[in-house]
């Protein structure tokens, strides 16, 4: 059976709590098709994707990328272009869509990290699994 969720936005237990109460854990051939959007603004963009990257290994996900999807991979590219400052200073797309929190979530940085080693976050984001 396939099940389909959207705009998780790194929100992990209510996910979850859906999932459970539609049944979605009770075979383990059941599949999942995220529309999108599993990122940015909540607090557990980890937990999330450790989820999804579990689900995914064992051939049970069907991942269609979303516009925060998208701002992700701009988020990193602006920052590679040296555009932290920008992007940290609170008043950009991507810190106020929580693009910028999901990224030091990945990278398990501080902002006052991020903004003394860019390049650090950068790499770790990419050599993260989920961007991968």
């Amino acid at each position: 059976m396939f099940f389909v969720i959207s705009d998780v936005h790194s929100y992990y237990a209510p996910m979850i709590s859906a999932l459970e109460e539609k049944g979605f854990f009770e075979n383990k051939e059941n599949k999942l098709i995220l529309l999108g959007d599993a990122l940015d603004r909540g607090p557990d963009a980890k937990k999330v994707i450790e989820f999804l990257l579990m689900l995914h290994r064992e051939g049970r996900l069907i991942y269609i990328k979303g516009n925060h999807e998208a701002l992700f991979v701009d988020c990193l590219q602006s920052i590679s272009r040296g555009e932290i400052f920008a992007i940290a200073c609170g008043m950009s797309v991507h810190y106020i869509n929580g693009t910028f929190g999901t990224l030091l979530q990945i990278a398990d940085m501080t902002t006052a990290d991020a903004m003394n080693f860019p390049d650090e976050l950068v790499k770790r984001v990419m050599q993260s699994e989920f961007y991968k």
